[in-house]
């Protein structure tokens, strides 16, 4: 069964492929071939979506000719976000053989009666596809070198142990694979399948053209993080590409699924399928809807089992449950805003032309950014023109040589200011005296004011406000993914015997929440400004004619 596309892709030529030759690796249809769901399907049309302009050859310095094939692919990287026992080894498995010996590299634009045959390749399945005009083609490597990364042997045995099985019970597979053992799989031409661990010191140079990194949620040590960008670095040149596969994960964890996932880049690629947010995990009959909606078209998968196993689960640690089975970023105890709430918070109104404004500042390190909150209670991110763009006022040093450009945070509060009504700024003053003191001159000390974020129980007393009125829907936000992330990061770190103020995970130095403590202070002056009156509406002179 093929799908549906409109961009370059030789997805459907995968799955084909994958379907004539890969075989399902165990229990009750073991042996039988291993047939694509939809979901499969369509991961496999955007991960092997082909750029528009992409070539076997391009011109390079001088007029030559370079090779450009390793750059043909959209996504240089794809990750796969599905609950416990979707069935993320068994298809992790099946694209490792596709990489292996099947049709995995971009060979150039098909022409009229172009076919990918297998013959070609040394295989006598009998299998044929032919290709219509202008499709991307694709060829096997010529010399494949695959990695299945994990956090330890036993987690790489989660892939290897549904790979092994497929390759020798399919009758294909078992003649173009005949040296596949328990330690390594040995591929036609001098091509390798090896599992590596961050321990795996002399695996790590490799150039590898294919790499599955299994179960990305629980990398959240900083040995982990460092294989994971050594991979990538070394990957970059070969024109190989990573597949993560992973549960959704703890957000204070800082995991590496994680950061993939905020980084927020064009050529990641991200299916993460979720259920609506509003429906409650803890509710036995939205529980189930979650569960039909992210187990989606599994017909391997008993709901009634899963729903038995979440709610034993659910008794001693529900969060744990929530994302193994219902494929959701939920935070373990201790976290300031839950994924839900934020969620459900979340509307599609323009924001009113009188409103308040949060500022939060650094000068390296932590983010910079500007929250505002209108006179309904309606939160946002406001944007600025900055060369022939509106930006968004949140300011990532990493984006600006590691420093905040200060120049365009000026620019942003006068226009700001010129285009809104504000009544009142509430700014944490560290780094930033100057400018706050320019600002207050510029636009009167009235509607300025300081607010020490570090101030433990005047900043307690502020989130508790924030939270009690995000809970009983007193107040609501405008979309913003920076912000989100941001509040996800937060946790309560207590000083007292109830009082808390914000900070990351421990040990997670680039988790950010500078953006939500901009969030804070923003509403904290929507409310100073509420209790002042500054929202009143201003009476209106009228003059009577004689």
């Amino acid at each position: 069964m093929g799908a549906d596309f409109d961009f370059p892709t030789f997805g459907n030529l995968a799955g084909e492929w994958i379907e004539a030759h890969c075989v399902v690796p165990d229990m009750d249809l073991m042996g039988e071939p291993y047939l694509l769901t939809d979901e499969m399907w369509n991961f496999l049309l955007w991960f092997y979506r082909v750029k528009d302009d992409a070539a076997m050859l391009k011109p390079g310095k001088g007029g030559k000719m370079r090779s450009a094939w390793r750059s043909a692919f959209y996504y240089r990287r794809g990750q796969l976000v599905r609950p416990q026992k979707w069935g993320k080894g068994p298809f992790s498995a099946a694209i490792i053989c596709l990489e292996g010996v099947g049709p995995a590299r971009f060979n150039g634009w098909a022409q009229d009666g172009d076919a990918y045959v297998c013959a070609d390749w040394g295989c006598d399945c009998g299998f044929v596809y032919e290709y219509e005009e202008g499709d991307p083609m694709g060829v096997p490597w010529p010399t494949p070198l695959i990695q299945i990364v994990a956090s330890s042997e036993e987690q790489a045995d989660n892939v290897y142990s549904s790979l092994l099985p497929m390759i020798q019970l399919s009758p294909t597979l078992s003649e173009l694979i005949p040296d596949a053992g328990r330690s390594r799989i040995l591929l036609p031409n001098g091509g390798k399948i090896l599992t590596t661990t961050a321990s795996s010191n002399s695996r790590l140079g490799q150039r590898v053209t294919f790499i599955v990194w299994d179960e990305v949620g629980t990398w959240t040590s900083a040995e982990m993080h460092a294989l994971a960008v050594h991979i990538r670095r070394n990957n970059g040149g070969m024109g190989g590409r990573i597949l993560e596969t992973t549960n959704a994960w703890d957000p204070a964890q800082n995991s590496v699924a994680q950061k993939t996932y905020e980084a927020q880049l064009a050529d990641l690629l991200i299916d993460f399928r979720q259920a609506d947010p509003k429906l409650d995990y803890l509710v036995a009959e939205e529980r189930r809807l979650i569960h039909e909606y992210v187990y989606g078209d599994c017909h391997w998968v008993d709901l009634d089992r899963i729903e038995a196993e979440a709610l034993e689960i659910i008794k001693d640690d529900p969060a744990n449950a929530e994302r193994f089975f219902g494929n959701r970023i939920v935070a373990g105890k201790g976290t300031f805003i839950s994924v839900e709430l934020w969620a459900t918070r979340t509307v599609l109104d323009e924001p009113t032309n009188r409103i308040t404004l949060g500022f939060d500042g650094s000068i390296s390190g932590d983010w910079t950014a500007i929250r505002a909150c209108d006179d309904t209670g309606l939160r946002f991110t406001p944007t600025f023109p900055w060369d022939g763009r509106e930006v968004k006022t949140i300011w990532n040093p990493d984006e600006n040589r590691g420093q905040i450009p200060r120049e365009q945070v000026r620019a942003a509060v006068a226009h700001l200011f010129r285009k809104y009504n504000v009544v009142r700024m509430v700014c944490d003053p560290f780094e930033w005296e100057s400018q706050i003191d320019e600002w207050a001159a510029a636009y009167g000390s009235d509607k300025i004011a300081i607010f020490h974020t570090n101030s433990r129980t005047a900043m307690w007393h502020e989130l508790v406000r924030y939270k009690s009125d995000m809970e009983e829907h007193e107040t609501e936000h405008i979309e913003c993914k920076v912000t989100q992330i941001h509040a996800g990061n937060a946790v309560m770190v207590t000083f007292g015997v109830k009082e808390y103020i914000l900070g990351k995970p421990k040990g997670a130095k680039s988790q950010k929440i500078d953006a939500l403590m901009a969030d804070v202070l923003a509403y904290k002056a929507f409310l100073d400004a509420l209790a002042a009156g500054l929202f009143k509406e201003e009476k209106k002179k009228y003059w009577h004619l004689e």
